[in-house]
């Protein structure tokens, strides 16, 4: 296939020579199968080089069922989608249960960690000696869930910071979720194809309306606060007006409303919610003095909002997190829909 392909490109027959690097690249994953499997049961074979032959073979997958080697204009599109959504949905869920996420690992203990990791690489190696050809996948689903739980394991035992914590273990989930949305891709019942695919495409569709930003890959690298709602701003536009300003010339001395001045304008109300968002974290370090005037001005509102600042700075770095390996994911899904489309173009009808 290569030698064909390589004779075509000579003659500039662009087009075949595609159509042969395909099965080239076909051949090329049967090849560390077959490889794998062989390696598997030699006595003395090298770890390192049967990984290297492992990644290759994944990584050859990965190209086949997500756009057939660059050959499959609506695979890549129904990916790319499946990306967007999937992103969507982790920040939605995300955002409506960090309470509920947060107090789960935190609670979640080390030995159980640790129980789940143990049986995850003994599952491992188990898989590791099956020689049929669907086995690779299957090794890599148990060696990713268990490499996953490790670092989990190692966080839980060096991090004291649940913040921290928290952060990590969504970020895990996230990977995970990308991995288990690769093999839904890979499904090939017609009725589950059809129905998974209906409601990508209607969920994309809200997302698209509603949260638009998302397509951009770098939103949430730098901008992560337009991709969620805050918590804080949303529990500070439920206190009253003296609430309000008492809080923000607590946080501020300088404030220029008196305290109890409650003929106010729109947009001086604006201004003291400005201050109080961008001086949050002074909240969380006040004094005796102004904690005591805090806690008899807002009463049980305090401890909310001290909640809610808390929930923004996870819901905010865990975006940050995910949004590096999900700007990398779509810039390479649009690099192969520009690259898919762009050999397809040429084709003749």
């Amino acid at each position: 296939f290569r030698v064909i392909k390589d004779v075509l490109i000579t003659q500039n027959n662009t087009l075949e020579a595609q159509e042969w690097h395909k099965l080239e690249l076909y051949a090329k994953e049967k090849e560390n199968h077959i490889n794998l499997s062989v390696k598997d049961r030699e006595k003395n074979a090298d770890i390192f080089k049967n990984i290297l032959i492992w990644f290759n073979c994944v990584l050859l997958n990965v190209y086949r069922n997500t756009s057939d080697h660059h050959n499959d204009f609506l695979k890549i599109l129904n990916f790319t989608v499946g990306m967007i959504v999937l992103y969507g949905v982790f920040i939605f869920f995300c955002q409506a249960c960090i309470e509920p996420y947060s107090k789960f690992f935190n609670e979640l203990k080390s030995s159980v960690i640790f129980i789940i990791i143990g049986i995850l690489v003994f599952l491992c190696c188990i898989m590791f000696y099956f020689n049929r050809k669907k086995s690779i996948f299957a090794k890599s689903i148990f060696f990713i869930i268990a490499m996953v739980f490790i670092v989990l394991y190692l966080v839980t035992y060096f991090y004291k910071t649940n913040e921290y914590k928290t952060i990590l273990y969504l970020v895990m989930c996230y990977i995970l979720s990308i991995y288990i949305c690769y093999f839904f891709f890979n499904i090939k019942n017609i009725i589950f194809n059809i129905v998974f695919k209906f409601m990508l495409y209607l969920v994309f569709l809200f997302f698209l309306i509603n949260s638009s930003q998302l397509i951009n890959p770098f939103t949430g690298v730098f901008s992560s606060d337009k991709l969620y709602e805050s918590q804080f701003e949303k529990s500070l536009n439920d206190l009253n007006t003296s609430a309000i300003i008492n809080l923000a010339s607590i946080l501020q001395s300088d404030f220029n409303l008196h305290l109890k001045d409650q003929n106010i304008s729109f947009t001086e109300l604006n201004s003291a919610k400005a201050l109080i968002v961008a001086n949050k974290e002074n909240l969380l370090k006040l004094n005796d003095a102004n904690l005591n005037i805090t806690k008899e001005v807002l009463g049980e509102k305090y401890t909310e909002l001290l909640k809610t600042i808390n929930q923004d700075k996870i819901t905010e770095n865990t975006i940050k997190s995910t949004s590096v390996l999900y700007g990398i994911i779509l810039l390479l899904c649009i690099f192969s829909l520009q690259k898919t489309a762009r050999k397809n173009s040429i084709v003749p009808s």
